[in-house]
């Protein structure tokens, strides 16, 4: 199952997303952080295209307590037409370049993405000056 994550999130750009994202993604991908690094303070850095075309890729800080700073990444790929999710909705997750496994990735946009009585805490655009 491990094997078929790599070349499915590399093949979702490939169904018709372009390489420029509008907000509305952005904040989506942004979202999944806290997620993936629950129990520390998260700096957003800076985002933009990924290591593929279609990809956009976050990186990001986060600090624990008791431990060194950690500069860290996300790329989210979005669904292009014809799939069974909406054009441009959030249809896969990378974190540090290790795709997420499917099951973890639905579970995530069902349980801590959509489907929650109050939205996700948002850890911010990336700071101005960077």
């Amino acid at each position: 199952m491990r094997a078929l994550a790599l070349p499915l999130l590399l093949a979702v750009p490939l169904a018709g997303c372009s390489a420029s994202f509008d907000a509305a993604q952005v904040r989506a991908c942004r979202l999944a952080i806290p997620a993936l690094n629950p129990g520390t303070r998260i700096e957003v850095e800076r985002s933009g295209p990924g290591p593929r075309r279609g990809i956009l890729r976050i990186v990001y800080t986060v600090e624990e307590p008791s431990r060194p700073l950690r500069r860290r990444t996300i790329d989210c790929v979005f669904a292009g037409d014809g799939g069974s999710l909406p054009r441009g909705a959030l249809a896969g997750v990378a974190s540090d370049g290790i795709p997420m496994a499917e099951a973890s990735f639905l579970l995530l946009r069902r349980f801590y993405l959509e489907d929650r009585a109050e939205p996700p805490v948002d850890p911010g655009p990336p700071r101005t000056g960077k």
